[in-house]
């Protein structure tokens, strides 16, 4: 590698952050302590040479600091990063299921809307509640509804039509349910 004179122990760097920020902190933990061991293996050498000893400790001792500053700093910077991620993707699926649903409710208010409007044009109770009884069961989806007219002068309500366990069903003859007292003055 060329000892210590050599700037090959910058690739050490380049692994690291690589490790970091693919892999996690732990894994860059473990790389920086394996390449802690590999530096100062291939550097061996230089213990023996007089005029580099002094140098050897202090250069080497600085190289591997950065080493392990570098690995911490990048692992946590992807450990950060990673869950920034993946909460903005819950709330990416979160958003896009709002999303559907309000579309679903346009899609809904819009076929209230023009069913009104044929609502508008028809002028007999029956086909009137029929219809009522179409948009709440096929638009809106409820599975139980009864549709109730008041009498002022029997003092009751007719039952004009309803919606059982999500099925439509004709009534052959209306039913009268009579208030006592409920609206007389």
């Amino acid at each position: 590698t060329g000892g210590l004179n050599s700037n090959f122990y910058l690739f050490f760097y380049l692994a690291i952050a690589y490790t970091s920020y693919s892999l996690g902190l732990w894994d860059s933990v473990l790389l920086s302590l394996l390449a802690t061991f590999t530096y100062i293996f291939f550097n061996i050498s230089d213990l023996k040479d007089p005029d580099l000893k002094e140098i050897f400790v202090g250069d080497l001792m600085v190289r591997l600091f950065l080493i392990w500053i570098f690995a911490s700093v990048v692992g946590i910077f992807s450990k950060n990063f990673k869950t920034s991620e993946e909460k903005l993707l819950k709330t990416l699926d979160v958003l896009n299921q709002r999303t559907s649903e309000l579309e679903k409710s346009q899609a809904q208010l819009e076929t209230i809307y023009e069913t009104s409007q044929s609502l508008s044009k028809l002028y007999e109770v029956d086909k009137i509640v029929d219809q009522v009884l179409n948009i709440v069961q096929h638009i809106l989806g409820y599975p139980n509804f009864s549709i109730f007219l008041f009498n002022p002068e029997k003092n009751s309500f007719t039952l004009k039509g309803k919606i059982e366990r999500g099925r439509k069903i004709k009534l052959e003859k209306p039913s009268d349910f009579h208030l006592r007292g409920m609206f007389e003055n």
